[in-house]
């Protein structure tokens, strides 16, 4: 092991981390380092169909850094108007560990992620109301970095 004279525990531990995802030691993407963008699989769905968005997250700076890109770092919102209807942070299905990506500049990571169609709360409130037909808006968030709104339509 090559001793740079300034090593600190710490950073040492970071580098053994970002190592183990596949990559040479690489600061953490801050938020303004990163782009989030939304995109849903069609515009209008009829009854019964389940929208499936992909939220792609790019490293829009010019130098690799590392992100957690785990459940626990990500929500997927849908409103209608003022009334929040679902996120992807309510009481999630799967554990919300930790997946460290190592992203070069430019690189990027899709994820999809389906809307059941049905609403949730924080609280994990059973028996809340469907969502009715109508106009949806759609917003991601993974870590820090927040996609622009998509809009779709449910029958």
């Amino acid at each position: 092991e090559a001793a740079t004279g300034e090593a600190e525990a710490p950073a040492e531990e970071e580098a053994e981390e970002e190592a183990d995802a596949g990559g040479g030691a690489a600061a953490a993407c801050a938020p303004e380092q990163l782009t989030t963008t939304l995109a849903v699989d069609a515009a209008t769905y009829p009854a019964g169909a389940t929208p499936t968005f992909t939220v792609t997250l790019t490293n829009s700076g010019d130098s690799a850094c590392t992100v957690d890109a785990g459940l626990a770092n990500q929500s997927l919102v849908v409103t209608s108007g003022a009334d929040r209807i679902w996120s992807s942070a309510d009481c999630p299905a799967e554990a919300a560990g930790e997946r460290l990506l190592l992203m070069a500049p430019g690189a990027a990571e899709a994820m999809p992620v389906a809307w059941p169609r049905v609403r949730s709360d924080e609280a994990c409130t059973a028996g809340l109301p469907e969502p009715r037909p109508g106009t949806y808006t759609a917003v991601a968030v993974v870590a820090g970095a927040q996609s622009g709104p998509v809009v779709l339509e449910l029958g």
